[in-house]
C-alpha cells in the first residue's frame, strides 16, 4: 500500500465516523468506565471550548479520500472500537502515560 504513496504527498486517515466534539467525549468516557457522566447535560460542563479552533467544538471531519483512492486503504476498525481499544491500552499501560504527566 505505501508503495503506491506520492513522495512529500500528506495522506489523512478516516473513519467516514464524523463525530461533534460532545459525542466523542461521550465515548471516551463510556470507553473508560466513566458511566456517571450520563447524560450528556453531566459531560457537557467538563468541555472546554477554545476560541482558537472555532467550527472544531461542533464537527470533527476529514477528507481521506486520496487514502482510499491512491493507496487504496480502508479502515478495519470503526470508531467506537477504536476508543475502546484506545482507552484500554491507556488504561493497562499507566506506567507509560504517567511517566508523561
Amino acid at each position: 500500500m505505501i508503495e503506491r504513496g506520492k513522495p512529500a504527498h500528506i495522506y489523512l486517515f478516516g473513519g467516514s465516523s464524523e463525530k461533534n466534539k460532545s459525542r466523542s467525549f461521550a465515548y471516551h468516557l463510556e470507553s473508560s468506565g466513566k458511566k456517571e457522566y450520563e447524560p450528556e447535560d453531566k459531560y457537557l460542563k467538563l468541555i472546554t471550548h477554545v476560541t482558537d479552533r472555532l467550527g472544531h467544538d461542533r464537527r470533527y471531519a476529514m477528507d481521506w479520500s486520496s487514502s482510499r483512492q491512491e493507496l487504496g486503504w480502508e479502515p478495519t476498525t470503526s470508531f467506537d472500537r477504536g476508543i475502546e481499544n484506545t482507552v484500554a491500552w491507556y488504561l493497562d499501560h499507566p506506567k507509560w502515560w504517567e511517566a508523561l504527566m
